[in-house]
C-alpha cells in the first residue's frame, strides 16, 4: 500500500512536469515555504546571535576578573562541623580561582571541630580560625567572620556544602558582567 503511494507520487511528478506542479501548488511555493523559511531564520537569529554575544560578554567579564585578581574572603560559620570542614577546605583549595582567604568561625562546637581547624590552620589551609566558647548563633558567627574579612568579595558558605571546581568564578563573575549586581546566590542541589 505504502509502496504504491510513492510509485504513484513519482509517476505523477515525472509526467506532469515541474511547471505544472508549481502552478498546482503555487500557494505552498510562493507563500507557505518562504514564510516557514523566513520564520526559521528569524528564530535562529534570535537564539544564536544573543547566545554568542552573551558568551563574548561572559569571557570579557571572566578575563577582567582574573586580570584584577581580587581577594575573595570565604566565611564559614558553623557548630559541630568537624566531619565536614576538611572536605570543604580541600574542595575550595582545588578551585580554578585561588586568591582566597578562609575564615572559619566555630560557634561553640562540642565535637572535634577545634582540633581539625587548628591543624588546618597550622598547615596553612585556612587563614583565620575563630572560636566562640558559647554558641551565639549562625548570624553572630557570620558577623564575627565579617569583621576579620579583608577580601573585596565575601562568600558565605555552610561547612557541609561541596562545590564545583569553578564555583568561585561562577559566584563572582556576575559582578563583572553588570555593575548593578550587589549580591549573588546559588542553587542548592541535593
Amino acid at each position: 500500500m505504502l509502496f504504491g503511494f510513492w510509485e504513484d507520487f513519482f509517476y505523477y511528478i515525472q509526467h506532469e512536469g515541474f511547471e505544472r506542479i508549481i502552478n498546482l501548488f503555487w500557494y505552498f511555493f510562493y507563500l507557505e515555504a518562504p514564510r516557514f523559511i523566513l520564520m526559521d531564520l528569524i528564530v535562529l537569529a534570535v537564539i544564536v546571535w544573543p547566545s554568542k554575544k552573551r558568551k563574548l560578554k561572559y569571557e570579557a567579564a571572566r578575563n577582567a576578573f582574573f586580570a584584577e585578581n581580587p581577594l575573595i574572603s570565604i566565611i564559614v560559620p558553623g557548630k559541630n562541623e568537624g566531619e565536614h570542614i576538611f572536605a570543604l577546605v580541600t574542595g575550595f583549595r582545588e578551585q580554578t580561582y585561588s586568591n582566597i582567604e578562609f575564615i572559619i568561625v566555630d560557634d561553640g562546637s562540642t565535637d572535634d571541630t577545634y582540633t581539625i581547624c587548628r591543624n588546618l590552620k597550622q598547615n596553612g589551609l585556612i587563614d583565620i580560625y575563630l572560636r566562640n566558647e558559647e554558641r551565639g548563633g549562625k548570624a553572630s558567627a557570620a558577623n564575627l567572620a565579617l569583621r576579620y574579612a579583608t577580601g573585596k568579595y565575601i562568600v558565605h558558605v555552610d561547612a557541609d556544602t561541596s562545590f564545583d571546581r569553578d564555583a568561585i568564578e561562577s559566584i563572582i563573575i556576575p559582578f563583572y558582567l553588570d555593575s548593578r549586581v550587589g549580591a549573588v546566590g546559588g542553587n542548592i542541589k541535593v
